[in-house]
């Protein structure tokens, strides 16, 4: 028999569809039960008395679902949800009232059936399934409140305040993600106000190792580790080779920090360069390009030899104090990097009357710490590598230290990570460098 007979024989007039029943694990589900005129309350009593199933709810008013009360019957009697669901449940189960509040939703569904059958209820030593399998699981006892699920740290639950994640938060979560539709905002509570936590990141135009473009899988790399200031280098704005997506604005959008972006290269729409990106208090100082390579020392047969290189100057204001932050991309060539260098050190620069209290020199300088460049730079500020206590400084780029922070006497370094794992390895060919650094309390010397 075909199934459009199938379909005519169960339609024609008289026929009365079949009782079915459609059971997962601890849960099933009864339809066209024939009542033969028993209540409703006597069918669910005969059940729980009769057939032994713990629980069976049902609706009071089958014809207006999403309004009718829930009502059910277990071994000490009548119940209601979600008012009896503390009783239901139990006092061991975690959450009485979520689990009562889902039972009485699901029973409400259009394709529920007439009555719903639950496997366990408060004192049951062990739980029955509906359906012979091995391992069942879906029902509303304790046992099925809790699991373990692998994520990446910086992915932030819906609902804080609430403490846990529910199966659809984790859909809804993982969806968003996929469309990079969630942004990953830094979470900026969990650093003592007198720390501050800088970042400086080769992004390489926001493709990874593994020729994948993704500026969310940077902006996640840096939102793991909560930044306060960040400084970046290789950003691509609406530059054809990266799908002409403004990458500064999309990390800034991504990660809920202010953006303050210096262009090194504008070709008619299409920029490249660097930026600090920052959620605290700041202001633009200054940016512009730095000098070339002296004259007839260009041409490395590489087109980054003759690239133009900047600098962005940003004050930002941590716990009350003003900080100079200076984000540059060194050239390739050392006559190129040592002009640059004392260009930053000069009066246009670090030795600015605007230059004022702290300051921080920080980028990928192309340059190994025993260089004369970084020699000359550590005359007037310290390498942060080389201050923090027990820390063996650590290379950014194929293991050798080209990317550097340079910090004036008054900061303290705490701490310093170069963070090498799965997702910094592939993300660029740099990896992040991370400073904490002591900061006084206000009013404090």
């Amino acid at each position: 028999m075909d199934k459009s007979s199938i379909e005519e024989e169960s339609t024609q007039e008289g026929d009365r569809t079949p009782t079915a029943i459609a059971a997962l694990g601890p849960i099933a589900m009864l339809y066209n039960i024939d009542l033969n005129g028993t209540s409703r309350a006597d069918a669910a009593k005969r059940m729980v008395e009769q057939a032994k199933v713990p629980l069976v709810l049902y609706l009071e008013d089958p014809s207006s679902p999403a309004s009718s009360p829930v009502h059910g019957w277990w071994k000490d009697g009548p119940i209601k949800l979600p008012e009896d669901g503390r009783k239901l449940m139990g006092d061991e189960h975690p959450y009485p009232v979520e689990a009562a509040e889902d039972m009485a939703s699901l029973c409400r569904h259009p394709d529920s059936g007439d009555f719903m059958m639950y496997g366990w209820c408060a004192g049951m030593r062990q739980p029955m399934t509906f359906a012979m399998e091995n391992g069942s699981h879906g029902g509303s006892g304790p046992n099925e409140t809790h699991a373990f699920a692998l994520m990446p740290e910086d992915i932030q639950p819906p609902d804080p305040s609430r403490g846990y994640w529910r199966p659809q938060d984790l859909r809804s979560t993982a969806r968003a993600y996929l469309r990079g539709a969630r942004p990953m905002k830094v979470d900026n509570h969990r650093m003592p106000k007198t720390v501050l936590r800088i970042m400086t990141y080769n992004v390489h135009s926001c493709r990874g190792l593994d020729g994948k473009l993704s500026p969310q899988r940077i902006a996640r790399v840096i939102a793991r580790y909560r930044p306060d200031v960040v400084a970046l280098q290789e950003l691509d704005v609406m530059r054809k080779r990266t799908g002409g997506l403004d990458q500064a604005e999309r990390l800034a959008r991504l990660l809920a920090m202010d953006l303050h972006f210096q262009p090194t290269i504008n070709m008619k729409e299409e920029r490249y360069g660097d930026a600090i990106l920052t959620h605290l208090p700041a202001r633009l100082i200054k940016k512009g390009i730095l000098p070339g390579p002296p004259s007839g020392k260009g041409g490395l047969f590489n087109p980054a030899a003759d690239e133009p290189r900047g600098a962005v100057w940003v004050e930002i204001e941590a716990n009350g104090k003003p900080i100079q932050i200076i984000n540059t991309h060194l050239g390739l060539s050392r006559a190129e990097r040592l002009r640059q260098v004392d260009a930053l050190l000069g009066p246009e620069w670090l030795s600015n009357p605007r230059c004022t209290g702290e300051r921080v020199l920080l980028g990928d300088f192309n340059a190994l710490p025993n260089s004369a460049e970084c020699k000359r730079l550590g005359g007037y500020l310290r390498d942060a590598q080389e201050q923090a206590p027990r820390h063996n400084p650590k290379g950014t780029f194929l293991k050798v230290r080209i990317d550097h922070m340079f910090l004036s006497a008054g900061l303290n370094v705490k701490r310093v990570r170069v963070p090498r794992t799965s997702l910094t390895r592939q993300a660029s060919d740099h990896l992040p460098l991370i400073v904490d650094i002591d900061l006084p309390i206000k009013g404090g010397k």
